[in-house]
């Protein structure tokens, strides 16, 4: 195990990129400015087809501190996730800290996240709110929690010890703000196919290590119309629309996703607990995802679920996955 007291740990950035030629150059920039230095930025670009690659030369040559940077792939990988999967795979530091190809990193991030993630329960990650900004490096006004609906009711779960809590209803960390030790990373590969890689590691470190939230805005995360991971609906009419999506297949996704989070827990001696939560949110997925076809004959067992209060221990918004259950075409 790595004494992180003993010296100062080294720190990798994984930086995925996909037709990135737009933003890479300030993203790169503002990692390599980091008022404490990064060691390594592995890059795993996933077949750009402009000139990311170019622009990402251009900047190793000019930069005093190019010499850190190594594009370790550019090859297809099959998507977000497995591109993230083999970049993370791929980096060397004690600590990983996360980057979106089209970000803008505050230039504290690494000074402000290193001293706390080092002195944490191993496994261990942290992540934090961003700045809302557009194609033009405008903000827009918001922050990253904002703009998911997180509480603070939410946020105290994570520095209170009731992290489990809040992830099994929804996860709130985005990857992009997220930084982890290299023993978060040992247990979490492989990531199952069903999942995004910031909320199963989000999990993973709540249950076998710790969790943090900073509540500083550390990066700038842009939203534009070409992000392949954006932020969800918040107006009724997006959540109606987002609600009556995925049919029988989502109830089916749910289960599957909790039974292989379940199985890793266990692998990796979670505490009881943690294991227990688990496994009753596979339960109530799999009671769900068996519904009746005809919509009266689901409210015995809606009702049943509201009663044990299934629906707030394990959703996000309880009013609105109860109206999903009873009207949701199977």
């Amino acid at each position: 195990m790595i004494d992180f007291h003993a010296r100062q740990p080294r720190l990798s950035v994984a930086l995925c990129t996909y037709n990135s030629e737009r933003f890479i150059e300030r993203q790169l920039l503002s990692i390599l400015d980091q008022d404490l230095p990064v060691d390594e930025v592995v890059i795993g670009d996933d077949g750009s087809s402009d000139g990311t690659l170019e622009r990402i030369a251009a900047v190793v040559v000019g930069h005093p501190r190019g010499h850190v940077v190594r594009v370790e792939f550019t090859e297809r990988s099959g998507g977000v996730v497995q591109n993230f999967c083999r970049t993370l795979a791929a980096c060397t530091g004690d600590l990983i800290a996360l980057s979106d190809h089209d970000d803008v990193w505050d230039p504290a991030k690494t000074a402000t996240l290193v001293p706390r993630l080092s002195a944490a329960r191993r496994p261990a990650m942290i992540f934090t709110d961003a700045r809302v900004i557009d194609d033009h490096n405008v903000f827009s006004g918001e922050h990253l929690f904002a703009s998911y609906g997180v509480t603070d009711k939410e946020l105290s779960g994570f520095e209170d010890g009731r992290e489990a809590d809040v992830l099994v209803r929804r996860n709130i960390a985005t990857g992009a703000t997220a930084m982890l030790t290299r023993d978060l990373l040992d247990v979490a590969l492989p990531i199952p196919e069903l999942f995004i890689h910031d909320e199963w590691l989000a999990f993973l470190a709540s249950a076998l290590g710790t969790l943090m939230v900073d509540r500083t805005p550390l990066i700038d995360y842009r939203v534009h119309s070409s992000n392949q991971i954006g932020i969800p609906p918040q107006s009724l009419a997006g959540l109606a629309r987002f609600a009556l999506s995925g049919r029988r297949q989502r109830y089916i996704t749910l289960h599957r996703r909790a039974e292989a989070l379940h199985a890793r827990l266990v692998e990796h001696g979670a505490p009881e607990e943690v294991l227990a939560l688990v496994a009753d949110k596979a339960a109530f997925e799999a009671e769900r995802s068996t519904m009746p076809w005809f919509w009266p004959a689901r409210l015995p067992g809606i009702l049943r679920r509201y009663r044990q209060g299934s629906y707030g221990r394990f959703t996000h918004r309880p009013s609105l996955e109860r109206w999903r259950d009873l009207v949701q075409r199977m």
